[in-house]
């Protein structure tokens, strides 16, 4: 059993800041991301833009998934000051969640219904997490109110 996670962050900040200051809120994203799968056996990586996916193996992360997302939301959520101390940007994560075997055995079916989870979050409020559901798969696009 493995599970598949799918998080945004940060999409706004290059659009507001610019890419250097988005640039380095990607990176204390991936920073952040890597401490909880460091020492789990799960990996994580850069899936484009402000996305990144998350894979964990252990069956103890696995039943643990609902606290890991949290607690990612949350140090996430904690924001990122600037390295030249200037400003602090508030960051916010929607994760999506997928298992396998559960929802399906298909790589590319689960980065979908992972990346389904995740706008379902995002259409639903952000910053929060929602392990995938058939239903999620029925409802509309995801079209981001704010218009990122």
């Amino acid at each position: 059993r493995s599970t598949l996670v799918r998080s945004s962050a940060a999409s706004d900040v290059y659009k507001r800041q610019g890419h250097t200051i988005g640039d380095e809120v990607i990176r204390f994203v991936a920073d952040t991301i890597r401490t909880k799968v460091d020492d789990r056996g799960g990996f994580a990586g850069r899936f484009g833009g402000d996305e990144f996916v998350l894979c964990f193996t252990n069956q103890d992360d696995i039943a643990n998934i609902e606290n890991i997302s949290m607690d990612i939301i949350n140090e996430l959520y904690e924001g990122y000051t600037t390295a030249d101390g200037a400003m602090h940007i508030d960051v916010k994560a929607s994760i999506g969640v997928a298992f396998c075997p559960e929802h399906t055995e298909d790589v590319n079916e689960m980065l979908s219904f992972a990346d389904t989870a995740m706008y379902f979050v995002k259409k639903n409020g952000k910053t929060n997490y929602h392990i995938y559901i058939p239903e999620d798969s029925a409802t509309d696009e995801y079209i981001d109110p704010e218009g990122f």
